[in-house]
């Protein structure tokens, strides 16, 4: 069954406070987008459809100076996340499977991507949820008392009870193209926002007896988006952690595990010992046994045995 992905890269960021194009600012080196990228390439779709919208003219020259194979969508007006999956939905294939992703989630799970398209691949719709400490105004996931998935509720139209809820809607999905479709037809702005909710189709697919199958996420950071400079500082650091961890599982030595930068591909060989404030860029490689100074620089380079 082909699988196609749908990025959603279309907003304004205004919280970021900056000139950049929200989803080109970086995650260890390398623009959020281009992180939603290689997940979504992983999973050898059909196509990868990347929804435009402002600063669409900066993410597209990005995009095309990029190895990446796209279609571009635009989306002139930001009516809402379901004006947008709809755009991208025309001319796909009926028969096909539907992921929705957002370009300013980088560090989602690639696991988590497959047990979503599972669930879509057997008639059900597949939601990735999330347990978060402070759900802050994120949409909240309602089940019932079976513990089945009812609907979304987006934060500015929950009631007091449903915003106590700490479940929350990571906003990726996927389902059947042709179901996706229908009820895209019928999803109205008939909220405080005026805008099409994705999120309405939950509760239609409930209605019309298609279930929806909860993937919750074990990890908040893998389907945490980054509206702001403070989340992306805070994601920065889970994606050094995991690098770092990941080197030190293959017997690489860090002086201070928080204090290093990998703003690319770093491979190391065993018994490497790296010093606190250290920054690799690029494509560096290490080989055996090799020590690096504090406050070191490397930029693609490679260094060998012993040195």
């Amino acid at each position: 069954m082909n699988r196609d992905v749908i990025i959603l890269a279309a907003g304004k960021g205004s919280r970021m406070k900056s000139s950049t194009a929200k989803v080109l600012h970086r995650i260890g080196g390398m623009p959020m987008v281009d992180h939603v990228l290689q997940s979504a390439a992983q999973l050898q779709p059909q196509s990868i459809n990347v929804v435009l919208g402002h600063q669409a003219d900066t993410i597209r020259d990005h995009l095309d100076a990029s190895s990446w194979a796209w279609r571009e969508v635009v989306q002139a007006q930001q009516l809402g996340t379901g004006h947008a999956v709809k755009l991208a939905l025309e001319g796909l294939d009926d028969e096909g499977i539907a992921l929705v992703l957002y370009a300013d989630v980088p560090l989602v799970n690639l696991a988590i991507l497959e047990q979503c398209i599972a669930a879509a691949e057997t008639g059900a719709v597949g939601l990735v949820t999330a347990v978060f400490d402070d759900a802050a105004e994120l949409g909240r996931i309602i089940r019932d008392e079976r513990e089945q998935i009812q609907a979304i509720v987006e934060y500015k139209d929950a009631s007091a009870e449903q915003r106590a809820v700490r479940e929350i809607n990571s906003g990726i999905l996927a389902a059947p193209t042709k179901l996706l479709k229908q009820w895209l037809e019928r999803v109205a702005p008939n909220n405080n926002q005026g805008e099409y909710y994705l999120t309405d189709i939950i509760a239609m697919a409930v209605g019309d007896g298609i279930a929806v199958s909860g993937i919750v996420a074990e990890e908040p950071a893998d389907v945490a988006g980054v509206n702001d400079r403070i989340q992306l500082a805070q994601l920065e650091r889970v994606y050094q952690q995991r690098q770092v961890a990941s080197l030190m599982r293959a017997g690489v030595s860090f002086a201070d595990p928080q204090r290093v930068d990998i703003r690319g591909q770093l491979q190391a060989g065993q018994d490497c010992y790296v010093d606190v404030n250290a920054v690799f860029q690029g494509n560096v490689v290490l080989g055996a046994g090799v020590h690096i100074g504090p406050g070191a620089v490397l930029i693609d380079c490679q260094v060998g045995d012993g040195c």
